[in-house]
């Protein structure tokens, strides 16, 4: 009881020790203006409820994540908080100390009564001091890299280990997709696929900290090659201190929770969707749920209707529908694979072959794939798994090997893991058709040996069969359920625009690249001569091309 005096009367005083060394570090890294700001929200929302200091659920609703924050982020986000200032915490994670800083962060946690893992019943709130937050917002944000991976480890880690379990792992990952993937892009199953994320996370650890067991040094390696978790987790303190959003009025939340009014509704206006970037997918003539309530807009405005629920986002129509039953792309696999591509590869997705809509045909593959690039291939073979590669270069027909070391495999199911080129040798990409000696299908990856090639992902002519084997050019696994499987479902999706809609290239150009319908035949002279050369007659006469032969 001394304890909690003292504590609240020189928090109230403004008085204590000096600032911890990693507070005065984080401070110079703000603005006056900045941290003005910071201080203001904060004390608003310590008078409007203990009067003393931040608790968990104010923490979430500054954070614009509300009482419908998952629990496995929420308490692993409070926890990272409590323990940035750990220098000046005396080793005890933050709680029961008088530290100082400001003022206020002096005695905060003494007046609190708490620990840092919080009180049992009847116990006082554990609070977040001010000095705690200032640090945990610039090692996030302000302290490169390095810091940023640190703060995030620690939200994944919230017992303070420093090793996280893959279930724990698939815990956050599901809540960030929860938080994250924006109406029209709705989950198909968050669950399943976090869990697939992490078990890809896991592999990068190589089993060095035991079975299911991820370390600092893995989420680095993960956040490296699927950007979207660290992006998001070092984004959770970006609505604290920032102008203009609800945290900078405390009082009001207050005033609506006792008004009974909706003291969370900043939370979605401010979701953790603005955090990352994410396309647009069209896989319908009619474009997707976006591009179809634009036109119905543009229809209504031309009829003179301006109904409050046809101007409304979602109203009328197919906004926010979700992706085909069939479709083998998930929102989910959006979320993983978007942020780490260039932004001119984020805003459009459109599908341009599926299996199961336009049949199991190569030419009709090739046909509509065109010149488009770059492109994503997924493949789902019959034993379930899900794997494919993002191409950077045109599928066109070739008798060596081509591409870009911008491509990269990957896996998707059971675990989801990109394997990014590793630069070793340039057998890229390979796209063979009508070849006598030489293979006749889409791989990426290995070289060529024997007749059917040694790929570390090749889909076969025949859109029936093919095989994955380990291979140098993406230091990648075998992917598929089998190194050599059998064919589920084949889908190819353009990552970029067409370009006629941004102004170029005339009608003709426009069709190469987006499929057009033209024969695989018709494209140039020149495949008709290897063609020729390789002892195979197409269906060409008179100049008139024609459906190429059936394979």
């Amino acid at each position: 009881m001394l304890g909690y005096c003292a504590g609240a009367f020189s928090w109230l005083l403004g008085c204590g020790a000096q600032p911890s060394a990693a507070y005065t570090a984080a401070a110079a890294l703000f603005s006056p203006d900045e941290l003005a700001a910071l201080r203001a929200q904060y004390h608003a929302r310590a008078a409007a409820a203990h009067g003393r200091g931040v608790d968990q659920r104010q923490l979430l609703d500054w954070c614009s994540l509300g009482a419908g924050a998952p629990p496995a982020l929420a308490d692993g986000l409070f926890a990272a908080v409590l323990r940035s200032d750990e220098d000046g915490s005396g080793g005890d994670g933050g709680g029961g100390v008088n530290r100082g800083a400001e003022g206020e962060s002096a005695a905060l946690r003494t007046a609190a009564g708490g620990g840092g893992g919080g009180g049992g019943a009847g116990a006082a709130p554990v609070l977040v001091a001010l000095e705690d937050l200032v640090v945990a917002k610039a090692r996030a944000e302000r302290q490169g890299d390095a810091a940023a991976a640190e703060f995030c480890f620690d939200v994944l880690d919230r017992e303070g280990r420093g090793v996280v379990t893959g279930e724990r792992l698939a815990a956050v990952v599901e809540a960030l997709l929860r938080l994250s993937l924006p109406p029209r892009l709705r989950p198909t199953d968050a669950q399943g696929s976090a869990a697939a994320i992490a078990a890809g996370a896991l592999t990068l650890a190589g089993g060095s900290l035991g079975p299911g067991a991820f370390d600092l040094p893995a989420l680095r390696k993960a956040a490296a090659r699927a950007p979207a978790l660290l992006t998001l987790l070092r984004g959770l303190l970006a609505p604290i201190g920032a102008p203009g959003t609800c945290g900078a009025t405390g009082q009001q939340a207050a005033a609506a929770e006792a008004g009974g009014g909706d003291k969370h509704s900043c939370a979605h206006a401010a979701p953790l969707a603005v955090l990352i970037e994410l396309p647009e997918l069209i896989w319908g003539a009619n474009g997707g749920p976006r591009q179809q309530q634009q036109q119905q807009q543009q229809q209504q405005q031309s009829k003179g209707a301006h109904s409050k629920e046809q101007q409304e986002p979602g109203g009328g129509g197919s906004a926010g529908a979700a992706l085909p039953r069939d479709a083998l792309l998930r929102p989910e696999w959006v979320w993983l694979l978007a942020p780490g591509l260039a932004p001119d590869l984020r805003r459009e997705w459109r599908l341009l072959f599926s299996s199961a809509r336009h049949g199991a045909s190569f030419s009709t593959l090739l046909a509509r794939l065109g010149d488009a690039a770059p492109t994503l291939l997924l493949v789902r073979d019959s034993g379930g798994h899900l794997f494919g590669g993002v191409a950077h270069a045109p599928w066109r027909r070739s008798g060596a090997f081509f591409g870009d070391y911008a491509n990269k495999l990957l896996s998707l199911l059971p675990a989801a893991c990109t394997y990014p080129a590793s630069g070793i040798n340039a057998n890229l990409q390979w796209c063979g058709t009508n070849f006598a000696e030489l293979p006749n299908g889409l791989g990426m990856g290995g070289q060529l040996l024997g007749g059917a090639g040694h790929f570390g992902l090749y889909l076969d002519a025949t859109l029936d069969a093919g095989h994955s084997r380990p291979n140098a050019t993406y230091a990648s696994p075998c992917l598929s359920s089998g190194q050599a499987f059998a064919v589920d479902a084949v889908e190819v999706w353009a990552l970029r625009p067409p370009e006629e809609e941004e102004g170029g290239g005339g009608d003709e150009a426009a069709a190469r690249r987006r499929g057009g319908g033209a024969s695989i035949l018709s494209r140039a002279q020149e495949d008709q001569k290897l063609l020729e050369l390789a002892g195979v007659r197409a269906n060409w006469r008179a100049g008139v091309p024609d459906e190429p032969l059936d394979e």
